[in-house]
């Protein structure tokens, strides 16, 4: 089947893993199968799977399917794949041994037919002949144009060696890099940097997670703190936090105003920054002690100062208001008045830590009886 269309690289390359499975379909007599059941086989959206098989032009009917005989030879075709594709392995090293025992691809593309090294006598066990690789010309199968290179050293004197002799393309698990002429197609193979793909991506992903948890899950006070002083997750890791609490003070002046917030799961305050970028900034800079805000921003830490970090607001919504006769305002109180306002007493440093501890001692004291 002709194809006009061209196919973007990501999609040639989940052609392999499609043909793969489709041998193995066919194998458990499977003759056709809908986009849905191979999206599950190979672990690929179903709506990726039909964009990818639409560059290969009308190759299934709606309600029926795709036939697994002829999506093979198509992408056999395509891909110029099929079951004699002659290989040979160059270094029998503990990675060639270990890719000779290997030796069994699926009926994908061929087999290692034969293998070089520089002392054959030395390897033992192969499933395949072992020859010197002096005697490449002897001993090349008719029509190899693959090779597999497991060598290292003289990586470049071997690789137009293998080129002068008709392989047109190297699987390399070499370190070393090497050069080949146009027409000549190397695939390298290497581990270590495939590992550290997979960390940073690891990273990234665990990283967006947590900006994420972060922006969509209410933060308190005493985490923000546990962040800045020694948490697991680093700093750099957060960007917007979403606060909940009520004023402790407000200091607003023409352009820019500061807020202590204080949510009752630590001693020390938040402090927020709003500007007058905020649509609402003149009525923020009206909220007085003990008023309930949601606050939306960002979260920067600020050690060179005496507050650890800082939060540059991006929203204030008001949860509830209060005015002056609130009873907590800033300022020392006696015990005798905290004890006519015993529903606010919590808001206090003294009775907030007066209360965990008496909140520690009693779950001890039931956790010993349990």
């Amino acid at each position: 089947m002709e194809n006009k269309k061209i196919v973007p690289k990501a999609t040639l390359q989940r052609y392999p893993v499609y043909l793969k499975a489709l041998r193995k379909l066919q194998a458990q007599g499977v003759e056709r199968v809908m986009s849905r059941e191979l999206a599950n086989f190979v672990s690929i959206e179903s709506t990726t799977i039909r964009r990818d098989f639409s560059f290969l032009g009308n190759l299934g009917k709606q309600g029926y399917g795709y036939n697994v005989e002829d999506l093979i030879r198509i992408f056999s075709e395509q891909l110029g794949m099929n079951f004699d594709e002659k290989i040979i392995l160059v270094g029998c090293g503990n990675l060639g041994k270990a890719l000779l025992n290997y030796n069994h691809w699926n009926h994908v593309v061929g087999e290692i037919v034969c293998a070089f090294d520089i002392n054959p006598e030395n390897v033992v066990g192969s499933s395949v002949p072992v020859y010197a690789l002096k005697d490449l010309s002897k001993h090349m199968p008719e029509g190899c144009r693959i090779a597999i290179l497991c060598i290292s050293g003289k990586e470049q004197e071997t690789v137009d060696y293998l080129i002068e002799n008709g392989i047109k393309g190297f699987v390399s698990f070499t370190s070393e890099h090497f050069s080949v002429p146009e027409g000549i197609y190397v695939k390298s193979v290497d581990v270590v940097s495939s590992i550290q793909e997979l960390v940073f991506e690891a990273n990234s992903m665990e990283r967006s997670f947590i900006r994420i948890l972060f922006m969509l899950t209410e933060t308190t006070v005493r985490e923000l703190y546990e962040l800045t002083f020694g948490a697991d997750i680093e700093k750099d890791q957060i960007e917007y936090v979403f606060l909940q609490g009520w004023i402790r003070t407000n200091r607003a002046g023409k352009n820019i105003g500061f807020i202590a917030l204080n949510d009752g799961t630590y001693f020390k305050n938040a402090q927020l920054v709003y500007s007058e970028d905020l649509a609402n900034f003149d009525e923020i800079s009206k909220y007085l002690t003990g008023t309930a805000i949601s606050v939306t921003g960002k979260y920067v830490p600020t050690p060179e100062n005496k507050q650890p970090f800082e939060i540059q607001v991006t929203e204030i919504v008001l949860e509830g208001a209060c005015d002056s006769s609130y009873p907590l305002q800033k300022k020392r109180h006696s015990f005798e008045y905290l004890r006519e306002i015993g529903h606010l007493r919590p808001r206090t440093n003294t009775f907030s830590a007066v209360f965990r501890v008496r909140s520690c001692l009693a779950m001890a004291i039931h956790e010993f009886f349990q």
